[in-house]
């Protein structure tokens, strides 16, 4: 008997057994899935040319802008980083509010999720009892189902069945961590709320306390990283614990301070209303405490899908986020380069123009002097600033060049 004929076999009480996963109870599936997931030869044009595009943007561009005000930059590098990294994700994140579902392992998150936005059974996120959403998920409306792992060089569509198997579970199994080689994964969820749909993106973050001790970067710092780039926060506690913990005040004190934060206890089902309208008062203190200031604290039931005692605060919550994106160009990290290259070009402008009014001056001085002998030092800055202005001309032509060829390859790769 095969694996689907005895998860279909019936018990005895009535009730069907679980059906088995089969990337994590048979090796040849979860050969083949982590064959598609692993770099192939088809894959190194592509990384080819993200290789390109990150040197231009990590290593060239800094070296052309090294004569201006932004070139001194101590965040200029990792600015440029992180805007490499985030062009790929354009597609699923431009004229949209990306809201990150952060929190503690077992906070809830995925179930929330799941709750919230009514994603078919085959499309759910992970909700098992171990460590699940070991890779950043994003979840976003479509007219179609889909769901696809994004690696540093391709996209691969899989079925609901593999995504539930990219947990702690599959490294525990097989002892290799797809997740060093997935970017992340998108579900496209025809079940999306139609209010939302063109407006929101969801990003499922992991639970970043229980992470896998052999993996290069541990779950905290992957959610930090990704929560660091949000629009908006929902920041999940599970109700049972009864507080905010001090890993959630020291995690969120790490957070840009002007990101819209939204707190919600998870599992309200366990607690009395009386219950948990003591536990919210007791945690918008201990924030308040510790400079933090959600715009506002809520508890929800996953399991009926509703907040406590007939809120409507997440509701009204994203309401205000879509009427602010439907006023803005949304989370696109093109846009921002864009205003980058504007800032950089009117910083040469601005350059020039001064270096060009010292040449003036010190020539003036040279001709009206009369005091040859005292006009060494003057001389010499003259010289300095046509070496300056020359060199600033040279920078300027490698810019506007190299600018050119970004924005051709970002085509090229979108």
């Amino acid at each position: 008997m095969g694996i689907l004929d005895d998860s279909n076999e019936l018990l005895k009480n009535g009730f069907r057994k679980k059906r088995l996963n089969p990337y994590l109870n048979d090796p040849e599936q979860a050969l083949n899935l982590i064959y598609q997931v692993l770099p192939s030869k088809k894959d190194k044009f592509r990384k080819f040319d993200i290789g390109q595009l990150n040197q231009m943007l990590e290593e060239q561009l800094p070296e052309c802008v090294r004569l201006l005000p932004i070139g001194h930059s101590m965040t200029l590098n990792e600015k440029m980083s992180d805007l490499s990294q985030r062009l790929m994700e354009g597609e699923i994140l431009a004229n949209k509010t990306l809201i990150g579902v952060g929190g503690q392992f077992s906070a809830g998150k995925s179930k929330f999720l799941n709750s919230l936005i009514k994603v078919s059974d085959t499309m759910r996120l992970p909700e098992n009892q171990k460590s699940t959403t070991s890779i950043p998920t994003y979840v976003v409306g479509s007219d179609h189902d889909e769901i696809s792992i994004v690696t540093q060089y391709n996209k691969i569509v899989v079925d609901g069945q593999a995504m539930q198997a990219l947990t702690h579970e599959f490294f525990e199994k097989f002892e290799i961590s797809l997740r060093r080689f997935i970017k992340y994964i998108v579900i496209k969820s025809n079940s999306f709320p139609g209010k939302w749909k063109q407006s929101l993106v969801f990003l499922d973050t992991p639970g970043y306390n229980r992470g896998e001790e052999t993996s290069e970067q541990t779950d905290k710092e992957l959610s930090l990283k990704k929560l660091r780039n949000v629009n908006s926060l929902i920041w999940l506690i599970d109700s049972g614990t009864g507080a905010v913990t001090s890993d959630d005040i020291e995690f969120l004190q790490q957070l840009p301070e002007n990101i819209p934060l939204l707190v919600v206890f998870t599992r309200a089902d366990s607690k009395t209303t009386r219950e948990l309208q003591q536990i919210i008062k007791e945690a918008e203190k201990t924030l308040n405490q510790n400079g933090i200031h959600p715009k506002v604290i809520t508890a929800y039931d996953s399991v009926r899908g509703v907040e406590y005692a007939g809120q409507h605060h997440i509701v009204d919550y994203f309401k205000a986020i879509e009427k602010k994106t439907l006023n803005s160009t949304g989370f696109k990290a093109l846009n921002e380069l864009n205003l980058l290259f504007d800032k950089i070009d009117n910083e040469f402008k601005q350059v020039a123009l001064g270096l060009d009014e010292d040449r003036v001056n010190l020539k003036n001085i040279i001709s009206n002097s009369n005091n040859i002998m005292g006009l060494e030092s003057v001389v010499d800055l003259y010289v300095d600033n046509v070496r300056q202005l020359d060199t600033l001309k040279y920078d300027q032509r490698r810019y506007d060049n190299l600018k050119k060829k970004i924005l051709k390859k970002i085509e090229l790769l979108s």
